[in-house]
């Protein structure tokens, strides 16, 4: 989060005065604010664990000297959603596979939908820092296309 132009300074007093009502003391403030987001939910079962590698990259940026801000993201589970409950983006590509596409490259193309998205929802750009927890087939495609992006620093 770029700090100065959320905490510091007088125009920012109804900014620090949420933050103090989170909990997040004078120190909290002086250090980097970090942001962490997490799909994390009960409902998508490949989410289920995300809480505790929540709180470990939590405890990890602390540690480094920020203060971790832990916010949520959609998680919309590709098995559970369907076009019939108002889910059509999450499933349409999974409906209407074009012919002569494999399972393999069209379950990889429901992977990159799910990427590009996620890269155009949180406005990535070269100059951001990101880090990326997960190595499962959605992860390591945010770690290759962020590179090809030449974002920075990916971690």
């Amino acid at each position: 989060m770029i700090k100065d132009t959320i905490v510091d300074g007088f125009q920012n007093a109804p900014h620090r005065s949420l933050y103090n009502a989170l909990g997040l003391t004078k120190e909290e403030l002086r250090r980097p604010l970090i942001g962490i987001v997490s799909s994390y939910n009960e409902i998508v079962p490949g989410h289920m664990n995300l809480d505790k590698i929540t709180e470990a990259v939590r405890i990890g940026v602390a540690m480094g000297g920020g203060t971790p801000i832990v916010f949520p993201a959609i998680a919309v589970c590709d098995g559970v959603a369907d076009a019939e409950h108002g889910w059509y983006e999450s499933c349409a590509i999974q409906n209407v596979v074009p012919e002569g596409v494999g399972a393999d490259e069209a379950a990889l193309l429901c992977t990159w939908r799910e990427v590009y998205g996620g890269i155009g929802d949180f406005s990535i750009r070269p100059e951001h820092r990101v880090l990326i927890y997960g190595a499962g087939p959605v992860g390591l495609s945010f770690v290759k296309f962020t590179k090809l992006m030449g974002v920075r620093w990916v971690g």
